[in-house]
């Protein structure tokens, strides 16, 4: 009967050691992925020049590499919102300069509006004063941040807006 309690106790405690063991690898994947998030608007930047577009839906293109971003955070300092605004721009300029060469005109970007995208995209819109109670909720095509960013003297200047808005200028003139 001795034997039966000590084994009954001893499977007991190996059963709470594996319980206690995979609930510590749980929490610690945990504390990993909210050590992962970047939250540094330089490489939001890095990110907005250097992301590769092979497809003409920008959610595609893009959401993957943004879960690595902690938005909220990075979009919630006020003191960043020229940097911030310089990021999305240059992703928006860069889709639609690919929606020109591939397709010859701009996509409705409201139905890219997933995850990552969602959040640049109604960050572009806060940024820019937009009025979202008109056509723009309905279809926001990509051309219009275009519209919008080459008459914006804030960012006019930087070097790589500037360089996109001329490639924009010369896909629009090819055809």
């Amino acid at each position: 009967m001795n034997s039966t309690i000590s084994a009954f106790i001893f499977y007991i405690l190996i059963f709470f050691l594996f319980a206690c063991k995979n609930q510590a690898a749980e929490s610690k994947d945990l504390i990993v992925q909210d050590e992962l998030q970047i939250r540094d608007i330089n490489m939001l930047r890095h990110l907005s020049i250097n992301f590769e577009i092979n497809s003409l839906m920008l959610d595609e293109n893009i959401n993957d590499s943004l879960k690595r971003y902690d938005l909220d955070f990075i979009f919630s300092d006020s003191n960043t919102a020229l940097m911030q605004k310089e990021a999305i721009d240059i992703i928006l300029l860069r889709t639609y300069n690919y929606h020109l060469i591939r397709a010859h005109h701009g996509y409705n970007l409201n139905i890219m509006k997933t995850d990552g995208t969602k959040i640049l995209i109604d960050r572009f819109v806060t940024l820019y004063n937009l009025d979202t109670s008109g056509p723009i909720n309905e279809f926001f095509n990509s051309s219009y941040p275009f519209d919008i960013i080459k008459n914006d003297s804030s960012l006019l200047g930087t070097p790589k807006i500037d360089s996109l808005i001329k490639e924009i200028n010369k896909s629009l003139n090819e055809f």
